[in-house]
């Protein structure tokens, strides 16, 4: 049986879940490794995790949330994000806010925070905006 996630409420709690969920974790990790091999391979491994949580929330959350139209059972196509191409728009849009801020803070960051930072966020923008755009034919 598949999950599947159908009401408002349960969608925001699920989010915010995950993301509390992702930051315990990275911290715990993160503060046991620094304990066991020192602080920058504790804040690299915290910062690791960190980065990986909201890949682990967008996966989760676009194969399991369902909008009314949608029937639940069937698993969604590989290519769709959103139930309707608006909502596909507008989460795109905001992935592509997060990738430009982080490309337009690099000097303040760092390569690799940068990279880190801006291409989850520019992979999840193509998905969203692609999906959108094909929802829209």
């Amino acid at each position: 049986m598949s999950i599947r996630i159908t009401s408002n409420e349960s969608k925001v709690g699920v989010v915010i879940g995950g993301w509390v969920i992702g930051l315990l974790v990275a911290l715990g990790v993160g503060a046991a490794v620094g304990g066991l091999a020192g602080t920058d391979a504790g804040v690299a491994t915290g910062m690791v995790l960190l980065y990986l949580t909201p890949i682990v929330v967008v996966v989760f959350c676009v194969r399991t949330f369902r909008g009314p139209s949608e029937p639940v059972a069937p698993p969604r196509p590989w290519w769709r994000m959103t139930e309707r191409p608006t909502s596909g728009f507008v989460v795109g849009a905001l992935f592509l806010l997060q990738t430009v801020t982080a490309l337009l803070t690099a000097n303040e960051r760092g390569p690799l925070l940068t990279l880190s930072t801006a291409l989850p966020n520019a992979v999840a923008a193509v998905a969203f905006l692609g999906s959108a755009i094909k929802l829209t034919r």
